[in-house]
């Protein structure tokens, strides 16, 4: 649902976009991490639950200094891009936690940025879930 969500959304509201996206890849982020503990058990991977059963926030899964974020960059500097950009909108909050500026809708060439480096993402994520058949 989040796709097509996601896919329609593509011309018409580019904010909505941003957040169908970033929700679709927080979902394939905890599955690849799930699939990774499986098929590779020896590598201690991040945990996916706080201690006490809470989900960790997707921003910190996705941090750069993770196991996951270096071993594939490739596809989580793209996913962290888009994050980034994603609670940087009007429709996720009104003032930047960091600085309380107040954020920014996303541009047509931000748009199209973020769609290329999430092209690359995604290539990548296929061509490493392959190497797991």
């Amino acid at each position: 649902m989040l796709l097509f969500l996601s896919d329609n959304s593509y011309f018409m509201d580019k904010n909505a976009w941003v957040n169908y996206t970033d929700s679709y890849n927080e979902i394939i982020t905890r599955k690849f991490i799930a699939l990774l503990k499986m098929k590779k058990p020896n590598i201690h991977w991040q945990e996916l639950k706080e201690p006490n059963g809470e989900d960790i926030d997707y921003g910190v899964l996705l941090d750069k200094n993770k196991k996951v974020s270096k071993k594939f960059p490739r596809i989580f500097d793209g996913f962290r891009l888009l994050h980034n950009r994603r609670i940087q909108t009007p429709i996720s909050h009104a003032y930047d936690k960091k600085t309380m500026q107040p954020t920014n809708i996303v541009t047509n060439t931000e748009q199209r940025n973020l769609f290329g480096k999430l092209k690359m993402a995604y290539e990548e994520l296929i061509k490493d879930l392959k190497g797991f058949l």
